[in-house]
């Protein structure tokens, strides 16, 4: 019987995906993104930002998970905050950020960037 509560555990345990692990208090970071980068400028007039010298479209709409809480808005975003995203093509010349999160100071050390 101990056997079993064992090996149920485990079998839970590793059915929990790998960026789960990466979670504070609770929030869900996922293990990779397309991009990671340094918050560099943001213009919420014109709905920019600016990520280690790249301009990406945001909005209202764009979520933006904190240390704190997650599904803030693109006004919480803070120059000099580090980041990472995936970005949507939008037929115009900038991708469109619908979802960030705001990455602790370590994370570039605990995931590299991997070349191809």
């Amino acid at each position: 019987m101990k056997l079993r509560k064992n090996l149920l555990t485990l079998l839970i345990a590793l059915m929990i995906p790998a960026g789960t692990l990466e979670a504070k208090g609770g929030r869900f970071i996922p293990e990779t993104f397309d991009f990671q980068g340094t918050v560099d400028y943001i213009d919420l007039a014109n709905g920019t930002v600016v990520v280690d010298d790249s301009v990406y479209h945001i909005s209202n709409s764009t979520r933006v998970h904190g240390k704190k809480s997650k599904g803030n808005k693109a006004s919480d975003l803070q120059v000099g905050q580090y980041v990472g995203f995936d970005a949507q093509e939008t037929g115009s010349e900038q991708p469109y950020l619908y979802e960030v999160w705001v990455l602790s100071r370590d994370w570039r050390n605990r995931h590299p960037v991997k070349d191809d």
